[in-house]
């Protein structure tokens, strides 16, 4: 019979070398904005959201008899959403449908226009 152990779910780094300079480079750059400078500018994301929970690895617990029979997050479905935050407020958020790249395009015939 298999002994049951606890197993902490291995997540890999999600920022890249590259991204990592340019989030180092970006905040000396722009520190000296003032509070009417930032009117000027919206800040967006768009990041994809699993529908299903994703196990965290410090605090959620996966027992199995081998590390690697926890769940498989990547078969999670998945969903895109666009949103975006000023001085003024609030934009709506935008469901980006599946398959779907964003560019300036689609920004243009699709967010913006709508918003």
């Amino acid at each position: 019979m298999k002994k049951w152990e606890e197993f902490k779910i291995l997540r890999n780094q999600l920022l890249t070398k590259m991204q990592r300079q340019r989030r180092l480079q970006f905040a000396p750059e722009h520190k000296h904005l003032t509070a009417e400078d930032l009117e000027e500018y919206i800040f967006s994301d768009k990041p994809t959201k699993c529908l299903f929970h994703v196990p965290n690895r410090q605090n959620d617990v996966v027992l199995g008899s081998q590390p690697d029979e926890g769940p498989d997050v990547k078969s999670s479905a998945k969903v895109m959403v666009w949103g975006a935050m000023g001085v003024n407020g609030l934009s709506k958020l935008h469901i980006v449908p599946a398959g779907e790249t964003i560019n300036a395009n689609y920004y243009v015939t699709n967010i913006f226009k709508k918003n």
